[in-house]
């Protein structure tokens, strides 16, 4: 079983990997023909939001110790396979 300083490195790490892939799909539809801009945009819209709930539930789950730390890292799981399902959708 991953300890609790394990287990937030490895969340940390995948929040900023995921970071820098929303930073390149959004200067993506910056650089997209205009047809294509407004879906692309809504779509990295709502990726943004994903992304911003889990980094939220990441932030808070670091500072907490026992079962409210048990209940947020419960938490940040379904909100991160909620932004990765996202990510693969719109990449595959």
């Amino acid at each position: 079983m991953k300890t609790r300083e394990q287990h937030i490195g490895k969340m940390e790490k995948k929040i900023q990997h995921w970071g820098t892939k929303l930073e390149a799909l959004a200067a993506d539809a910056d650089n997209a023909g205009a047809d294509l801009e407004v879906s692309y945009r809504h779509t990295v819209d709502e990726l943004k939001l994903k992304y911003q709930i889990a980094q939220t539930k990441f932030t808070a789950m670091k500072d907490e110790r026992g079962d409210k730390w048990d209940e947020l890292r419960e938490e940040l799981n379904d909100a991160w396979h909620d932004l990765e399902g996202a990510f693969t959708k719109f990449t595959s």
